[in-house]
Order: C-alpha cells, then sequence, then structure tokens
C-alpha cells in the first residue's frame, strides 16, 4: 500500500470515528451514476489531494495560538464588502473584511459588520452611522456598488471584543481617514 493510499484510509478512519452519522460517499462511476463496485472506481477520499499536500497532520500536536492584534490605530485597506443574511434570517448586514498594511501586524484581517436591514431600529441606525463613517473616511459620498470600498485605503481604530463562547476577537470600532483620502 503506498503512502497516499495509507494516508487516505487513516483519514477516511478518523472522519468515520469523528462523524459517524455522517453520510458515506457513494462510488460513481464516469459517467456519474453509482456503482455497487467500489474497486472499479477511485474513491472520493481517494481523489482528496489534501493529504499530498499536508503529509501526515494530527491537530492534537498544535496548540491554537490564534490571538487577536492589540487594540489600536492601523493603517489598513478594505480588500471585501458583502452583504450576508443574520443567523435569524431577517436581516442582512454588510460584512466588511479589512486587511492590516505595514507594521507588525501585516497582513492581519479584522473584520466588521453593519446591521444594514434589522427589526431593531437602533440597529440600523448604529450601522448606517458607522457606514457614514467607513463613507467619509474613503470619499466614497453615496456607495452605489461593493466596489466603491474594495482597494481602498483606510485608518481603523480596532479593539477587543471579549467572548468567553467564541474567545476574544477583533473589532473595528471606528474608520479614519488616511492622508489624502478624505472626501
Amino acid at each position: 500500500m503506498s503512502d497516499t493510499n495509507r494516508q487516505t484510509t487513516k483519514a477516511r478512519a478518523l472522519f468515520e470515528e469523528t462523524f459517524p452519522d455522517a453520510a458515506k460517499p457513494e462510488p460513481e462511476t464516469a459517467d456519474n451514476t453509482q456503482t455497487d463496485d467500489a474497486s472499479s472506481v477511485q474513491s472520493v477520499w481517494e481523489a482528496d489531494e489534501l493529504l499530498d499536500v499536508i503529509g501526515e497532520f494530527d491537530a492534537t500536536d498544535y496548540e491554537d495560538t490564534f490571538q487577536p492584534i492589540p487594540p489600536g490605530k492601523y493603517a489598513a485597506e478594505i480588500t471585501e464588502v458583502s452583504t450576508r443574511e443574520t443567523k435569524a434570517g431577517d436581516g442582512k448586514y454588510l460584512a466588511i473584511a479589512v486587511q492590516i498594511v505595514g507594521g507588525e501586524h501585516d497582513g492581519r484581517f479584522v473584520w466588521d459588520r453593519l446591521n444594514v436591514v434589522n427589526q431593531n431600529p437602533e440597529a440600523v441606525a448604529i450601522a448606517r452611522s458607522r457606514l457614514a463613517n467607513l463613507c467619509r473616511s474613503v470619499g466614497v459620498r453615496k456607495p452605489e456598488r461593493y466596489a466603491d470600498f474594495q482597494g481602498m485605503a483606510v485608518t481603523v481604530i480596532v479593539g477587543i471584543e471579549k467572548s468567553d463562547e467564541h474567545g476574544d476577537s477583533n473589532k473595528v470600532k471606528r474608520y479614519m481617514a488616511t492622508a489624502g483620502s478624505e472626501g
């Protein structure tokens, strides 16, 4: 048995042990019809290249070392803005990905969520106020497209949101204009 097949077998066994109620993939033929002869086709597990890339891996050998960046003022860039549905399914928020540019935390991301559609009018008012803050900071008076923000330089004031359930995380507290970008 090759190293790849051995790793695939170990991964399959670990998955089945961890998720005993998960549906197991049915072998398929080249024309996507199912077959009972598992040996006649390559299984979904054997086609997976993850083990080829990372080699032997045991998550218990590693600690979760992720830590939020310290509170402070950071030069940054808006890398993505999208609209997502709230967990409850009764509203929408703007999901804003902000990447730190320069310094010790260069390349790290912080995220912001602005509840622009919500049953709570106070949540909407706060989100619109924060959106106005972002717009002024990047010189966009009336945003029409997500692309109006993407790639824009901004300074962010970052704080830490405490959570016993999910662990501490960063929170964008405020946006500020980067020199020469205020509109």
